[in-house]
This record gives structure tokens, sequence and C-alpha cells, in this order.
């Protein structure tokens, strides 16, 4: 059975919108971050005004997401939900969007923010992608086979 095949239960694209797309969307803005840093700038003005404006996209973008996650109806979201996909996602665009007003009389101090934001970034989808980690089975399969354990009859495993 293909994926595209599967019905969608109620409420789910607005989940996917809530919990998925986000981690989307940061994985996209730290992309663009890295490249507004890594341009050849002829001064750190031009850069901060950049990821200044990255900074407060995203934190109207998490306030979308907030929204996002108390309406819909699928998944009732708990406080880890709440800290890694709403919390520290905007956390990290305040300091980008602060970073940015200091840049001017702290570059340096600017650039170690920028680090932060990232690092925030990095661990803010962690949680969300831990449950597609997971092994999900196929008709027929057990997923043990690629162990080489095969459960008997009664259902106890040998090799």
């Amino acid at each position: 059975m293909l994926i595209a095949d599967r019905l969608m239960v109620t409420g789910q694209a607005q989940a996917g919108d809530a919990f998925a797309t986000p981690t989307i969307v940061h994985f996209g803005a730290v992309l663009l971050l890295s490249a507004i840093v890594s341009a050849p700038w002829r001064g750190v003005t031009s850069a901060a005004v950049l990821w200044g404006l990255l900074g407060l996209t995203g934190i109207v973008y998490e306030i979308i997401v907030a929204r996002r996650m108390r309406t819909q109806s699928v998944y009732m979201a708990q406080f880890e939900d709440w800290l890694f996909h709403v919390l520290l996602p905007f956390a990290a665009y305040a300091t980008l969007a602060g970073s940015a007003y200091a840049a001017r009389s702290r570059a340096q101090g600017a650039i170690f923010a920028i680090g932060a934001a990232v690092l925030l970034f990095k661990s803010a989808p962690i949680p969300a992608i831990l449950p597609l980690c997971r092994p999900v089975p196929m008709a027929g399969a057990t997923g043990l086979e690629t162990r080489g354990l095969l459960p008997d009859r009664q259902g106890v495993l040998t090799s």
C-alpha cells in the first residue's frame, strides 16, 4: 500500500501544519542564516539587517504556529511539544532579532548570539524527529526478520 493511498484522518492536515511544517521552516531558516553570514559583506550592518528581518519574521511565524497547535484537534500538545515547537524556536528568532540590533556596537557578541540561535534551532526538532526513527511495520512483516528472530506459533521469538 502506498502512503498516497492512505485515507487522511480528519484534522490530520492541521496537525501537520502545527508540528511537521515548522520543522521544515526552521531548517530553511538555518540554511538562509548560514548563507547570510557566509556572504562576503563589506560590513556587518547589511547582514545584520537581513538576519534581523529573519528573526522578526520568525517571531511572527511562531505566533502562527502556536495558534495552529491550539486549534488542531488530532493531538493534545504536551509541555515538551510547546517547548520544542514554540518556545525554543521563538527564543532562537528573538535572539536573531536582538543580535541584529546589537550588531553595530558589538559585532563579535552578535555573531556568538547567532551561534546560540542555531543551537536552539538544532535542538528544537529532535523530539519531532524521534518518533519517525522507529521502524514502521509493513504488511506481512513483523520487523524481527532483519535481526534473525522470528516468532513461532505461540509468539515466542526463536532464531
